[in-house]
């Protein structure tokens, strides 16, 4: 469906995350030379907060007395933010969870890029995932870049950059919005937490993703990721076996596991390698160690976290690949790496 700010309450007047600064400051630096590009592709991995990037700079561009690198929260584009609608705002999501966005849904967009600007200012478009754009919707949007109309931005977000049009993707201004470094993260994490120990275990499961490590809080997740990752110790102490352990697994969400099993792999081999069990988040895998010292199983574990970032590859391309199956490969590789 597209949307306007009509009942959307997420367009709240956040700043963009810290990590988020240096991309900020450079497109508000580009802002106010009047050289800002009249479309611009963020990119980058999820759980890390490119959707709320592109409406806090959609906000802030709106404003008519900006403070700085903030909106003034006072002027009547802001009031009209508040309130939860904005005429010169727009956004393009699918209409449900995992569907694609069809040409329909670009009708709004079309009665939109008709008009000028209510207000007098910038008119933005927001599209997530810009991925999941159909070969129609796609073409529609293309023919829009091509004549967007007197400060017009478009704010196409996405993950899978290489899934869309090269004809697109030449029409806009590619920016990566890069995770935070651990640190980073933590802080981040332990000021909305107020725990340090609850942030740290969150961002272990969800590597550099904050964002995706409170969701694991905040939905009460953490129990089941502490089963998936007794199921992993297990299959390693081959207290259950591998067929056993992927029906129990494909109970939790595919891609989110995935990316678990990546971040407890990076775990042992940061620890092995540094040999600093201080790196070790996750207290429960220091059972694991004494067996990755020697034979290879380092490299090992290197083409087993290539082998999961393959699988997270397809799952966001929508191969859907089988759950089952896949669970199986995988617990086979982790179970040799361990014992004999």
């Amino acid at each position: 469906m597209a949307n306007t700010l009509q009942m959307d309450d997420r367009f709240n007047g956040e700043a963009p995350y810290p990590w988020q600064s240096p991309t900020w400051e450079r497109l508000l630096m580009l802002q106010q030379k009047q050289r800002l590009p009249h479309a611009l592709l963020l990119h980058g991995e999820p759980g890390t907060g490119k959707e709320h990037f592109a409406r806090a700079l959609g906000e802030y561009l709106l404003c008519s007395s900006p403070a700085g690198t903030a909106r003034c929260n006072a002027c009547k584009n802001c009031l009209l933010l508040n309130q939860g609608f904005h005429p010169d705002i727009l956004e393009i999501f699918p209409a449900e969870a995992g569907k694609v966005i069809k040409v329909d849904q670009i009708r709004a967009l079309n009665q939109f890029m008709s008009g000028v600007s209510q207000q007098g200012g910038y008119r933005i478009v927001i599209i997530s995932p810009a991925e999941d754009m159909n070969i129609n919707a796609a073409n529609a949007v293309l023919k829009m870049l091509e004549e967007p109309g007197h400060n017009t931005l478009f704010i196409l977000v996405t993950q899978l950059p290489g899934r869309l049009m090269a004809t697109i993707r030449s029409r806009c201004q590619a920016y990566l919005l890069s995770p935070p470094d651990a640190r980073q993260a933590q802080v981040w994490l332990e000021q909305r937490l107020g725990s340090q120990e609850q942030a740290r275990t969150a961002l272990t499961a969800c590597t550099r993703a904050p964002l995706t490590a409170l969701q694991l809080i905040e939905s009460n997740q953490l129990d089941g990721w502490n089963q998936q990752l007794q199921i992993m110790l297990d299959v390693a102490g081959r207290r259950l076996g591998v067929c056993d352990a992927a029906q129990r697994l494909i109970k939790h969400d595919s891609l989110a596991l995935l990316q678990a099993m990546e971040s407890w792999s990076a775990e042992l081999i940061r620890t092995v390698m540094t040999q600093d069990q201080q790196n070790l988040h996750t207290s429960a895998l220091a059972s694991l160690l004494p067996q990755l010292g020697a034979g290879g199983k380092i490299e090992k574990l290197f083409e087993f976290i290539d082998r999961i970032r393959e699988y997270r590859r397809y799952f966001r391309s929508r191969a859907n690949p089988n759950p089952q199956l896949m669970f199986e490969e995988l617990l086979l590789r982790w179970e040799s790496l361990f014992g004999s």
